[in-house]
């Protein structure tokens, strides 16, 4: 992302949350983004930098990793405070106005009514674009179902603004001609091994935005369709798991395998020395497994009882038993004792 920045070298950057995915990052994740904003420092390109719900801690005692950034030159980082940053580039007078994550809903809410009053009364500014780390709730839904979500109904986005940088969301997406999610810059999870990733680069002239989508190499994921356990031995799912790494070019990606309908016994006799050894050269790799028991599961699956039946399946899963006990049977026992108190 910062040599694609370098080369567009836009006049102004704007990042709408989650520059770092913790709240306490380690040396090397600091160390690296330290260099990439000094990069974009000394190009002289200012840099508005909000704060996401990943990076924010939940009490103030803790400090913000931000305040580190408070320092350089060009780089705005703008977290547990709304902000409105004026800026004057070729001559337009710009207003950028900066919601990022709140620890509480109060906050967050005062932040909205400080915006919309600022935004009122800003009408001598070229270009007015507002900033914000939130979720979207109305027609469309988007959002990560995380703790702490700041949730924006989406007809308040339709305003007077020239453009709109939407943070949180992953995915690139258009919400109206004047407000985007550019999404993240990287894949986070199985669920978005199949979507693209970069950054927008917004041209901003009369009348509406010219948005480009600027997409990044990045890692690869491959989520491989999953292989049907079912009455087959530890060496046939090896080799089953053979042929399909054999059809993929696996070197330096993510992966994850999937294995449903297999027994509890049978996943434990699996070779996984060998297994690693033709998973060689990946950079990471998932097992995802789908043990037989949740048949039965299924079988009394409902509404009432759905959470205290999986928390009763994941600790029988988890416990060690004699090998005389038949764990299936007793999953069975159990599932029936809970429908009857339960009164299902």
């Amino acid at each position: 992302a910062g040599d694609k920045i370098l080369e567009i070298k836009p006049d102004l950057i704007i990042h709408a949350g989650d520059l770092f995915d913790s709240v306490r990052p380690n040396n090397r994740a600091i160390k690296f983004a330290l260099n990439q904003l000094l990069r974009i420092s000394e190009n002289h390109i200012p840099l508005i930098l909000i704060a996401g719900n990943h990076e924010t801690p939940k009490l103030s005692e803790t400090g913000h990793i931000f305040s580190i950034f408070e320092h350089i030159e060009n780089i705005y980082p703008i977290y547990n405070e709304y902000r409105r940053i004026n800026l004057d580039l070729k001559g337009k007078k710009i207003s950028i106005f900066c919601v990022p994550q709140f620890r509480d809903k109060d906050e967050f809410n005062n932040a909205l009514n400080k915006m919309k009053s600022d935004s009122i009364k800003d009408n001598n500014k070229d270009y007015k674009i507002l900033t914000a780390h939130v979720g979207t709730i109305g027609l469309y839904e988007f959002r990560m179902n995380e703790f702490n979500e700041q949730l924006l109904p989406i007809g308040m986005l339709k305003s007077d603004f020239d453009y709109i940088a939407l943070g949180h969301f992953h995915r690139f997406v258009k919400i109206f001609d004047n407000a985007f999610y550019s999404g993240s810059t990287e894949r986070f999870s199985f669920t978005e091994a199949n979507d693209k990733k970069g950054l927008i680069e917004v041209i901003l002239e009369d009348g509406r935005p010219l948005v480009n989508f600027k997409p990044l190499e990045i890692r690869e994921m491959i989520d491989f369709e999953a292989i049907d356990c079912a009455n087959k031995s530890s060496g046939e799912i090896l080799e089953s798991i053979k042929e399909k790494i054999a059809r993929e070019d696996i070197k330096d990606k993510i992966i994850r395998l999937n294995l449903k309908n297999i027994s509890s016994h049978i996943y434990r006799t699996l070779d996984f020395n060998e297994m690693r050894r033709i998973l060689d050269g990946v950079l990471h790799f998932d097992i995802k497994t789908d043990i037989l028991e949740e048949e039965i599961f299924n079988n009394y699956k409902s509404a009432h009882i759905d959470a205290l039946s999986r928390e009763f399946s994941k600790f029988l899963g988890n416990y060690s038993l004699s090998e005389n006990v038949d764990k299936k049977k007793l999953l069975k026992i159990g599932l029936e004792y809970i429908n009857k108190v339960e009164g299902v």
